[in-house]
């Protein structure tokens, strides 16, 4: 019940504030990973001037580049899976509905 004492409805499908908790935690993963590696593999340790030198800042954009062309990669791969996997759990349930029904 709600406020207004009507019945509530669950939503249908996934949890759009779990998806967007999980969508955040994904892409905050991501950007520490690539912050790390990235400054770890193109910035000299060497150095005591606060800014990059021309060398560090272009393989810096080279790694970052990089690391979001990898991360498309694989969103689709993983979306084109479960997109096979929806299917597959669709056809399951038709299955089950035809032999249900006899």
């Amino acid at each position: 019940m709600n406020f207004f004492g009507q019945k509530e409805e669950q939503p249908k499908g996934p949890d759009p504030l779990f998806a967007a908790t999980t969508e955040m935690e994904m892409y905050t993963d991501l950007f520490n990973k690539m912050a790390s590696t990235c400054f770890s593999k193109c910035a000299s340790q060497k150095h005591k001037e606060p800014d990059l030198a021309l060398g560090e800042m272009s393989c810096t954009d080279r790694c970052v580049a990089k690391y979001l062309e990898a991360q498309e990669k694989v969103g689709m791969v993983l979306q084109r899976a479960n997109e096979v996997q929806a299917k597959q759990a669709q056809a399951l349930a038709d299955m089950q509905n035809a032999l249900g029904g006899r």
